[in-house]
């Protein structure tokens, strides 16, 4: 299974927050009296999160802040301790990629290419967006988006394919407290 984007929590409320590393725990397999044999379960968050938002001396301060406040609240208590081991894994437990080279974006995206030929029965031409050219910026997630698209694009037979446009995403961890209005999670 893969958890993609853990980046996301730091967007969260501070209880939503608790409530996702005590989640990320369980899923990891870190959480005592869970297990879940045979499940393999990767997760991807960006290399600054852990910096930004669990460190005393990040942004939100949630190793110092989180535990605290779900110990405060009685429908999260007991999860307390699972969320300080998902902060924990996520703080020391991440292993940094490495930035695709040339020969590993062509092989990636021979496969993709593969995967997608058998998918939808069609035969998808090498995608325009070769490896290191134009707006590739080490991202595999860019290139992968950008091939599927256009290979969308093609096989619905678009007339005029549009430009890949490739805009870096800056995650500034901004807290949107939307996310629970529509939960019925009460503020504490």
């Amino acid at each position: 299974m893969l958890l993609d984007e853990l980046e996301l929590i730091g967007s969260y409320s501070i209880l939503q927050r608790g409530r996702a590393y005590a989640e990320t725990a369980r899923w990891m397999g870190r959480a005592r009296g869970d297990t879940y044999p045979g499940l393999v379960v990767v997760g991807t968050v960006t290399s600054d999160f852990a910096s930004a938002i669990i460190s005393p001396d990040g942004q939100r301060k949630d190793r110092d802040y989180v535990p605290a406040r779900l110990e405060q609240n009685v429908r999260y208590r007991d999860i307390a301790n699972r969320a300080v081991t998902g902060m924990r894994l996520l703080e020391r437990e991440c292993v940094t990629l490495a930035v695709p080279g040339g020969d590993d974006v062509k092989a990636t995206m021979e496969s993709l290419r593969h995967l997608y030929r058998r998918a939808y029965d069609w035969e998808p031409p090498p995608s325009q967006t070769t490896a290191g050219g134009a707006g590739f910026t080490g991202r595999m997630r860019y290139k992968v988006r950008a091939a599927i698209n256009e290979w969308d694009l093609r096989r619905l037979q678009v007339a005029d394919l549009p430009d890949t446009e490739f805009v870096a995403f800056d995650n500034t961890y901004d807290e949107d407290t939307i996310v629970e209005t529509d939960v019925g999670v009460e503020s504490v």
